[in-house]
């Protein structure tokens, strides 16, 4: 699946199962990871809390610490949930150093966030009976509006506030379309987990009354139990990596649809411009009766590309290629020049030949004319 392409909700969920497949492994190192991570200031903060009077403060910096690392892993859960859609193949390593300085702006955006919901919460509390029902909607409307913000600033490098506002842009005319997302990223566990639940009280029971006693439960249904829970697990992460695609599907058409000019560039060299010493264009026609003295300094005024494009990027990129401005000429290498100085060797020698032409020309045309009055002048004699 092509995830730059645009995607019904039914193939991304079909592509999350099987991209959690495929980082299923991922998943695992990472989380094993983190749990190590978390485990070296547990154990070390355990000797020093008998001989210290501040373990609880020890202890409050370590649930800190936890809090962090598992905000972490998510991030690179969803560093490695991008890499596998967008087959940009980054490493374990990789997604564990780009996602430390993110995991900070997530907690600034988390604090934006619940700042806000709570001014939000104290204002609509004044409104009796219908305050509760307005505060309901309002929250499930701005979640869904700042469901990817994490998202954002994690896989497309945005601070917390404009996390926020890329956000809000990115799910504008989509409510219905999230929404539906959310649901059915819901709805799979509840019912996988339901399913469960009734096998293990009415159905195994009923079925296999003589092998499935929960006191004295057999190594076999243990087993099959413990099936279920990873089945129930997979599912789970499944629905985290759907939601994750349908992000990075919405993103990619809101900066195609946005950013990316639809009208077609057609690049066309513009004439080039042959002035005399009058500064008066040369003509390029055949007929033209110039003289010797109207050609001694030709030069080639202005060449350049040009773009019916409406794009101001692209014409701006066009000014600075084919008009550099002084301070952005670099000096360079004899050998680094060597394709400019043939280049100019090229235009020079053409200029030449040009001025040559119109030299014979000049003087073909003025020789012919003094002929002509020669004739004339004998014809009245």
């Amino acid at each position: 699946m092509e995830i730059r392409e645009h995607q019904n909700l039914f193939s991304l969920l079909g592509a999350s199962f099987s991209i959690t497949n495929r980082a299923g492994v991922a998943f695992a190192v990472s989380a094993l990871i983190i749990l190590v991570i978390l485990a070296i200031p547990f154990g070390a903060i355990l000797l020093l809390a008998q001989n210290s009077s501040a373990s609880w403060l020890l202890r409050a910096l370590w649930v800190i610490f936890a809090v962090f690392c598992f905000v972490w892993l998510q991030n690179i859960i969803l560093r490695i949930i991008a890499s596998k859609a967008e087959n940009n193949n980054e490493s374990v390593s990789d997604a564990f150093v780009a996602t430390v300085i993110p995991t900070f702006y997530a907690f600034i955006y988390q604090l934006i966030i619940n700042v806000l919901c709570a001014i939000a919460a104290v204002a609509l509390s004044f409104i009796p009976v219908v305050g509760p029902v307005i505060l309901s909607l309002l929250s499930i409307y701005i979640g869904i509006r700042l469901l990817f913000g994490q998202m954002a600033i994690v896989l497309r490098e945005q601070g917390p506030v404009s996390a926020i506002v890329y956000s809000w842009q990115l799910t504008a005319g989509r409510v219905l379309y999230i929404l539906g997302a959310l649901l059915l990223s819901g709805l799979l566990p509840l019912l996988l987990a339901g399913l469960v639940i009734y096998g293990g009280i009415v159905g195994i029971p009923l079925y296999f009354a003589d092998s499935f006693t929960l006191p004295n439960l057999p190594l076999g249904w243990i087993i099959v139990l413990m099936l279920f829970g990873l089945a129930w697990l997979f599912v789970c992460l499944s629905m985290a990596v759907f939601i994750v695609l349908v992000f990075l599907n919405l993103d990619y058409g809101f900066n195609r649809d946005t950013f990316i000019p639809q009208p077609q560039t057609a690049f066309q060299p513009q004439r080039t411009e042959i002035y005399d010493h009058k500064n008066h264009v040369l003509p390029s026609g055949a007929g033209h009766a110039a003289t010797a003295q109207d050609v001694p300094s030709l030069e080639v005024l202005k060449a350049s590309v040009h773009s019916e494009s409406d794009n101001p990027d692209l014409h701006q990129h066009l000014d600075q290629v084919y008009q550099p401005k002084p301070e952005d000429i670099v000096e360079y290498a004899e050998e680094d020049r060597m394709p400019t100085i043939l280049f100019d060797d090229e235009m020079a020698k053409q200029l030449e030949q040009e001025r040559t032409r119109w030299q014979e020309k000049a003087a073909s045309t003025h020789k012919q004319r003094k002929d002509d009055e020669n004739s004339s002048i004998k014809m009245s004699k």
